[in-house]
């Protein structure tokens, strides 16, 4: 009897094989569970294909389109790692051939002396573990120049007076400690310095926006491909979007007519009556988010584009009062509604100005002092229009943004010392 191993491919393989998009062959695991996980469609959609059938084509003909493009943005980043991977692997052996350890950097730890801080902490212990973070966490977040100098990491008047490496026991609680591993805290410190991993990664992330010439393209042809590769996406996930959204009754004809008419490689001339706007929240850059203002005969709209909201990307208002407004609810149904489009070094402080602004500490009708959502509470998104094609825009900004999260989440050497000569002028 033929196992599983040794069977043949049959024909109905073969069906379904043929008739199987590249996009799908080629999608990663993660797009295989979103669709064996995919809810059922919405109610109205169905009604929707029948009124409006030619749009529906076209939404399916762009979903398919955006699904190829995708392949190909993922083909052109196959080989970069993520983060975690990369530091825990360049770590890992950096440690093995200077100090002779296999360790495992994510349970290995380093106890800073310099941050025992007793004033703060209900105990001695607590004290001890506020200081403490991973080799892996340690070598991310980099040492400034003076750590890696003898005695850099000493604190004489603290708990610890040194710094030091335990195992994965951490801290446990009696002097002298007993679990240390045999690395000085300022040899790892000028290991970190010298391995720079912040640095290495970001120069991985950036040589795949920006790749040197090949013996086909010249480097800036090179780098014009990636984008270009880019701004495919970017433009159809914008269109699929547009189809949806008319489908849904979302947005107006006028708008979805004029939109899908604007060039996207080009920037618009002063008479388009389509424009395209960044939007920031204070000192956020919403990445993606777009704001898009129709001037047409006879009618005057706005409309906020939000790729990562699934259920309503697209959606138009009569003015940008209730554009505000519509925001406004979204957040306050769900105040993480955003975080996808902002960037990491932003993400808490603008989460904590959204909760102050949206949901003020007061009293609830329960007597007690909480947060309570403000129905009157209001958003001032900062709208600063294209001044370049929607295709170019739009790549260019998700690449800044990755190099930006990359140099947030593993510091830099460089930024460091940087910093530290900052501080010293201050």
């Amino acid at each position: 009897m033929p196992t599983p191993a040794t069977t043949s491919p049959g024909v109905h393989y073969a069906t379904i094989a043929c008739k199987t998009p590249a996009w799908l062959k080629q999608a990663p695991p993660e797009t295989h569970r979103a669709m064996r996980n995919w809810q059922q469609a919405p109610a109205w959609l169905a009604t929707a294909v029948q009124r409006l059938p030619e749009i529906a084509k076209a939404w399916q003909a762009e979903h398919a389109r955006h699904r190829e493009h995708q392949a190909q943005v993922q083909k052109l980043f196959e080989r970069l790692p993520d983060l975690q991977t990369f530091a825990v692997q360049t770590l890992t052996e950096a440690i093995k051939q200077r100090f002779g350890l296999d360790l495992d950097v994510h349970n290995t730890y380093l106890v800073d002396a310099r941050l025992i801080d007793t004033a703060h902490a209900s105990d001695a212990r607590m004290a001890v573990n506020q200081a403490t973070r991973s080799l892996l966490h340690s070598a991310l977040h980099n040492f400034d120049k003076d750590a890696a100098a003898e005695h850099g990491m000493d604190a004489p008047k603290a708990l610890l007076s040194k710094s030091v490496i335990v195992d994965h026991r951490r801290f446990m609680g009696t002097v002298p400690i007993t679990n240390a591993v045999d690395i000085r805290a300022e040899d790892l410190a000028d290991l970190c310095r010298t391995l720079d991993i912040g640095g290495q990664y970001h120069g991985l992330v950036h040589a795949h926006y920006y790749p040197s010439a090949t013996a086909q393209l010249s480097a800036d042809e090179a780098r014009l491909s990636v984008y270009q590769a880019l701004g495919r996406v970017e433009v159809s996930a914008f269109r699929q979007s547009l189809h949806f959204a008319r489908l849904k009754g979302a947005i107006s004809e006028t708008l979805y007519t004029a939109a899908l008419a604007v060039p996207v490689d080009q920037p618009l001339s002063a008479t388009s009556p389509v424009t395209f706007s960044y939007l920031d929240l204070w000192e956020a850059e919403l990445t993606g988010v777009v704001l898009i203002t129709l001037h047409a005969a006879g009618h005057q709209a706005v409309a906020l584009y939000i790729p990562e909201d699934s259920a309503e990307p697209l959606k138009e208002f009569a003015t940008l009062e209730a554009l505000q407004a519509g925001l406004r609810d979204r957040l306050q149904a769900n105040i993480s509604y955003l975080d996808k489009h902002i960037a990491d070094r932003d993400k808490a402080p603008t989460l904590t100005r959204l909760k102050d602004r949206l949901t003020p500490i007061a009293w609830s009708v329960r007597g007690v002092l909480e947060r309570v959502p403000d129905p009157h509470a209001t958003l001032h998104p900062v709208a600063e229009p294209f001044s370049h094609a929607f295709q170019g825009v739009m790549a260019f900004q998700k690449a800044r943004r990755h190099e930006q999260d990359a140099l947030f989440h593993a510091t830099p050497t460089e930024i460091v010392d940087r910093r530290t000569a900052q501080a010293h002028r201050g």
